[in-house]
């Protein structure tokens, strides 16, 4: 295997295509192992206008919970179903997702100002 202008022939790793949230795992001698990579590790596409982060091993794709204007209104999640991955505060760990049309956090507190809660 070689990688950035070195190679190792004691490291071995199978030529199938992997998932956006898969990573090797490759010990000094002997074959490579395919694991999942962290949460929040990002798995945007290229040349797109949103991000995507990995959660348990599957990319979701972030909304974008606030507008950018003030009054800051989390609006981002209108129209998402609930579960949609979305985000207000930087932190793409921190299990916000959309309930009812609203950007929430997992104790269903919310950033922002909401029309209508």
């Amino acid at each position: 295997m070689c990688f950035a202008g070195g190679c190792n022939t004691k490291i071995s790793i199978a030529t199938t295509s992997i998932g956006k949230c898969q990573t090797y795992n490759c010990p000094p001698s002997g074959p490579c192992s395919l694991v999942t990579k962290p949460d929040g590790s990002d798995c945007t596409p290229l040349n797109v206008a949103y991000e995507s982060i990995c959660l348990g091993g599957i990319c979701n794709r972030v909304w974008l919970g606030l507008g950018e204007t003030f009054p800051l209104q989390n609006i981002g999640c209108v129209g998402k179903p609930n579960g949609a991955v979305c985000d207000t505060n930087h932190i793409l760990t921190d299990g916000e997702t959309c309930v009812d049309g609203i950007c929430k956090f997992p104790d269903g507190t919310y950033y922002g100002y909401a029309t209508g809660a």
